[in-house]
C-alpha cells in the first residue's frame, strides 16, 4: 500500500541521517513522507532541520507551512508561505 511505501521511505531516510546526521535532504525528504501519513509535528522538526542545515529547494517552506495548518499553527504556517512567496523566483532557492 501506498502508506507501508512511505513507512519504508522514512525508514530508508532514517538509516541516511544516522549516517550522516547533516543530510539536509535526507531531513528534508523524511520530513515531506511524514505529511503524507500527517505525523505533522515530525514532519515540521525535519523540515526545519533541513532548513537549518542550508538546504535551498523550492517548496521547502510551504511544505512546513502545510504541516503548521494542519496542527492549526496558523501564523507559523502564514511566515512560511510569506517567506516562499517572497524568495520564489529571486535565485535563493534550488
Amino acid at each position: 500500500s501506498d502508506l507501508e511505501e512511505k513507512d519504508l521511505a522514512i525508514d530508508d531516510y532514517t538509516m541516511a541521517i544516522c549516517l550522516d546526521d547533516k543530510c539536509a535532504k535526507a531531513y528534508a525528504s523524511r520530513g515531506i513522507n511524514f505529511i503524507d501519513i500527517g505525523n505533522y509535528s515530525s514532519a515540521i522538526s525535519d523540515i526545519s532541520r533541513a532548513i537549518e542545515l542550508g538546504l535551498s529547494l523550492e517548496g521547502l517552506y510551504a511544505k512546513r507551512a502545510e504541516a503548521y495548518r494542519a496542527l492549526g499553527k496558523y501564523a507559523e504556517a502564514d511566515q512560511d508561505i510569506l517567506w516562499e512567496l517572497e524568495t520564489e523566483g529571486k535565485g535563493c532557492r534550488g
